[in-house]
């Protein structure tokens, strides 16, 4: 109870703030010392991003005393939209997960925000089609089958690289369409999306698998634009006082789009399929607090 009133007294606080600063505009924001500009979601009800939205107000409160904040939620955008907007200036962060290139065009803060759950990946398939993912015995049976991924997403290079089968789709909503209407076998999530995912696509007919887990590191961080080393520090040193106080784990196993998911998932009963990620970048940090999952 003590851990699900903290994640609600910190939504509920970000709600306040976001809301109070859509009401009142110019006004709201003038009365902060730092203003941060984020994308909104690509859609109603798209949870995605609720998690990091929360990990940012977090990192932004513990470093309170260096002044007042609030948060700004502007126009929706897409992953590649979102990235050319911060270069652009017109937004303060976004969260992705990183590249070479991406680390050469914006500043990284190498803290893995989900401590890599993104590299847990299970996978969405359609009811009634676990027998045959039952007899998924190794990574030569599995890359037979046809996985459906977004455009541009990495996760998508990281499987091709591996050699998948994989089925680029440019929409996400038509990622969940396709996969009901038998476009292709399976949609590969990260452990923190897919049973939020799944609560969101209530009529589609999906399930999520229960007996493989496809395995590589990877994660997401906060990007400022590269000039932006303030705000860049002030993130960090938020988000290592979350990590040394214990905040920061409590967050990352309690928000609501993650609460439940470890149970769900039965890591312990399912059959682990290692693969490389050759796009991590080699900065990636090697501390492996920052790695290692609380238990659950």
């Amino acid at each position: 109870m003590q851990e699900e009133s903290f994640v609600m007294s910190r939504a509920v606080k970000y709600v306040a703030r976001v809301l109070m600063v859509l009401m009142l505009g110019m006004g709201a924001a003038m009365a902060a010392d730092l203003e941060v500009r984020i994308k909104a979601p690509e859609r109603p009800g798209d949870t995605r991003d609720d998690y990091f939205v929360a990990m940012l107000d977090l990192a932004l409160s513990k470093t309170a005393d260096e002044g007042s904040y609030a948060i700004e939620v502007q126009a929706p955008a897409t992953q590649s939209r979102a990235i050319e907007n911060l270069k652009q200036g017109a937004l303060d962060v976004i969260w992705t997960i990183p590249t070479e290139e991406r680390e050469a065009t914006m500043r990284p803060i190498r803290i893995p925000l989900e401590k890599g759950l993104l590299g847990y990946r299970v996978f969405l398939i359609r009811e009634g089609d676990q027998a045959r993912f039952d007899t998924v015995t190794s990574l030569d049976v599995l890359k037979k089958m046809l996985a459906g991924q977004g455009l541009d997403w990495n996760s998508t290079h990281v499987m091709e690289e591996n050699r998948f089968r994989v089925r680029r789709v440019g929409n996400y909503d038509s990622l969940f369409t396709m996969l009901r209407d038998g476009r292709f076998d399976y949609f590969p999530r990260g452990l923190n999306e897919a049973w939020a995912e799944l609560a969101a696509h209530p009529d589609d007919g999906l399930a999520v698998e229960r007996g493989i887990l496809l395995r590589y590191r990877t994660t997401s961080y906060f990007f400022t634009r590269q000039d932006d080393s303030a705000l860049a520090g002030r993130i960090e040193r938020g988000l290592r006082l979350a990590l040394a106080d214990g905040s920061f784990d409590r967050l990352l196993t309690t928000h609501p789009t993650h609460r439940g998911m470890f149970a769900a998932a039965n890591l312990a009963g399912r059959r682990v399929f290692e693969i490389p990620n050759p796009y991590l970048p080699p900065t990636a940090p090697a501390d492996p607090v920052l790695w290692t999952i609380p238990d659950h």
